[in-house]
C-alpha cells in the first residue's frame, strides 16, 4: 500500500511541476532552449567529423614508425647472469646522483644503467638487515632504506641507523612538503609511525 501511495505522490509532483513550468516558462524560451540544443548537437557532429578526417589523413599518428623493425626499438633487460639478484625487486628509487637503487630480499643493489653492484657499507657500518622492504630517495640526496629490522639512511658517505625503529618492519617511507621523512613500522603487537626531520 505504501509503494502505491509513493507512485501516486510522484505523479502528483510531476503534474504540479509541468503546470508550474507551463505557467512560468514562456513558450518562446522553450523554443530557444530547443534551438540551442540542436545547434550544440550540430557542433558536436562537425567536431567529430573533423577528428575522424584527421585520423584518416594522418594514420602515422596512431602507430609506431612502420619503416622500423621491432628489434630496432631500444629495449634492454638485465638478468641474473648479468649480475642481478635472483630475488624479487621490491622497490626502486633514484637518487640525485642518477643511480637507481633496487631493494631485494637479499640486499640493496646500485644500478648505473649498465652494471649492477651490491651495496657494501663502509667498514664498521651495517644495515639493520639485508631484507630491504622499502626505499625512498629524498630531495636532499639521501637514500632511506627500510628493512625488516629497522631504518637506515645513506648520504653517500655514512650510513645512519634510527634506534626508534629498531626491530620494526619498515615497509613504507614518504617525504612531506617540508622535507620531513615519515616511516611506517610494524612489529608484534603494534606498529609505529615516525617523523624524521633534518
Amino acid at each position: 500500500m505504501e509503494s502505491c501511495f509513493f507512485i501516486q505522490s510522484m505523479d502528483l509532483i510531476g503534474e504540479t511541476l509541468r503546470t508550474f513550468t507551463r505557467r512560468t516558462v514562456p513558450r518562446y524560451k522553450i523554443a530557444t532552449l530547443m534551438e540551442v540544443t540542436r545547434n550544440r548537437k550540430r557542433q558536436l557532429t562537425i567536431k567529430g567529423l573533423i577528428v575522424f578526417i584527421l585520423l584518416v589523413i594522418c594514420p602515422s599518428a596512431l602507430s609506431l614508425n612502420p619503416t622500423l623493425e621491432v628489434s630496432q626499438y631500444a629495449h634492454a633487460s638485465w638478468k641474473v647472469r648479468e649480475g642481478f639478484s635472483n630475488g624479487r625487486i621490491r622497490s626502486i628509487a633514484q637518487t640525485t646522483d642518477g643511480y637507481l637503487w633496487l631493494s631485494t630480499e637479499f640486499g640493496l643493489l646500485r644500478f648505473d644503467g649498465v652494471r649492477n653492484t651490491p651495496f657494501t657499507p663502509p667498514a664498521g657500518q651495517h644495515l639493520p638487515s639485508n631484507a630491504i622492504m622499502g626505499l625512498l630517495a629524498s630531495r636532499d640526496g639521501k637514500l632511506w632504506i627500510g628493512t625488516d629490522k629497522g631504518l637506515a639512511s645513506w648520504d653517500g658517505v655514512r650510513l645512519t641507523q634510527y634506534p626508534e625503529l629498531d626491530g620494526q618492519f619498515v615497509f613504507k617511507l614518504i617525504e612531506d612538503h617540508e622535507g620531513s621523512i615519515w616511516a611506517g613500522g610494524l612489529s608484534v603487537p603494534s606498529g609505529k609511525l615516525c617523523q624524521i626531520r633534518s
